[in-house]
């Protein structure tokens, strides 16, 4: 009769583990079709008012083309116009 009830007790456990694997399963599924559904944001792009600036930045220094300065000046370009967007996705993560 124990032999029977042993028998019948991991019938049932190995059911409900596979069921719950089977949950678990489908809810990672899920996750994943919906972060493949979200759509990607449009990218910046500069306008003529920014090429403007830049001309104008270029004529009056030169020397801003040199790489070490355009380096400072991205970093910090960035930094200024798109530091939300920054700290929103370390907020994701």
């Amino acid at each position: 009769m124990s032999a029977f009830l042993t028998k019948l007790l991991l019938v049932v456990r190995s059911r409900l583990k596979s069921r719950a694997r089977l949950e678990v399963e489908i809810l990672i599924v899920r996750q994943q079709v919906i972060v493949l559904g979200r759509k990607p944001r449009p990218r910046a792009l500069p306008g003529n008012f920014d090429r403007l600036i830049l001309v104008w930045m270029y004529q009056l220094f030169p020397s801003i083309l040199s790489a070490d300065i355009c380096a400072i000046h991205h970093k910090l370009l960035v930094l200024a116009f798109f530091g939300h967007y920054l700290e929103e996705l370390r907020k994701e993560t």
